[in-house]
């Protein structure tokens, strides 16, 4: 049992860093990511765009990673104007996953 919370412990120190590096390298050109938050093991992750398609390349890239699951497209909105373009505002949620086990992550309160 001291060894299983050791691990968790290890993994929660270290997770953030490695989803922080996971959308990192998940994140096109031409999109940006302005809100970040967790609650348990959801996450929500907010941006902008020059257009729907780089978002749809960003969820399928998020898709693909062993560190998300059930990643949706929450909504899509016409977002604010930079220098006379016009961005897409999204939303997307998805579930935290441990790629060590292929499984959903627990929670900090669950750990």
């Amino acid at each position: 049992d001291k060894i299983g919370v050791i691990r968790g412990l290890d993994r929660a120190r270290s997770g953030p860093v490695r989803i922080l590096d996971e959308l990192s390298k998940n994140t096109p050109n031409r999109l940006w990511l302005t809100a970040l938050s967790t609650e348990g093991v959801r996450i929500t992750v907010e941006g902008d765009s020059l257009d729907t398609s780089v978002v749809a390349d960003f969820l399928r890239s998020l898709n693909g990673s062993p560190y998300f699951t059930e990643v949706d497209l929450e909504r899509t909105s016409s977002g604010s104007q930079v220098e006379g373009v016009k961005l897409v505002h999204f939303v997307i949620t998805a579930a935290l996953a441990d790629p060590e086990t292929g499984s959903q992550a627990q929670s900090a309160e669950e750990a």
